[in-house]
């Protein structure tokens, strides 16, 4: 009688589980490029959190703001209060078990952000759109840049993931202040 080994990814093999860690990596970038197919900014406003004041928005979001470096020119003023409030509309065809944004905001392109949020959106359902309301303080106590010294130099970095198993899409936005 002749022995046999079992398939590779079957227990007792040799290189156990290389074929299952292949077969996962590859079904979540499958599952990562459907979600971000379908996955769509409709529009983004930013009011005085304070007030309510609306301060700025874009209601028409580019189509490659996932690929293209896109700008947003905001009022100066913005940096004067004391907490911004973001409200973002999405679309999502496809299920996140749990949407999570991270920004990470560079002058002059450094290899260290200046300032760093992360939000948990958590579960959307399949073909929903979504309002996603964030408020974020300013650093105060002159710890802020003047709207000259800043415009045209800061850019965003936005990367939106499923939890922490994978980054559904990027994007990156060049401020400047008007």
């Amino acid at each position: 009688s002749r022995a046999s080994s079992p398939p590779p990814d079957r227990p007792g093999a040799a290189g156990v589980g290389m074929n299952t860690v292949y077969l996962k990596r590859c079904a979540d970038e499958e599952l990562r490029a459907k979600i971000a197919a379908g996955f769509t900014i409709d529009g983004m406003n930013m009011r005085d959190a304070s007030t309510g004041e609306m301060l700025w928005e874009m209601n028409s979001w580019p189509s490659d703001w996932h690929v293209a470096e896109i700008q947003a020119r905001v009022p100066a003023r913005i940096l004067q209060c004391p907490a911004v409030s973001r409200e973002l509309t999405f679309t999502s065809v496809e299920k996140v078990a749990n949407l999570r944004c991270e920004h990470r905001v560079y002058l002059d392109g450094a290899p260290n952000p200046i300032e760093v949020w992360d939000f948990d959106f958590g579960f959307v359902m399949p073909g929903s759109r979504n309002t996603w309301q964030t408020t974020v303080e300013a650093a105060g106590g002159g710890k802020m840049l003047e709207p000259t010294e800043a415009s045209g130099r800061v850019t965003v970095r936005t990367k939106f993931t499923d939890g922490d198993e994978f980054t559904i899409v990027e994007s990156v936005v060049r401020v400047f202040y008007d």
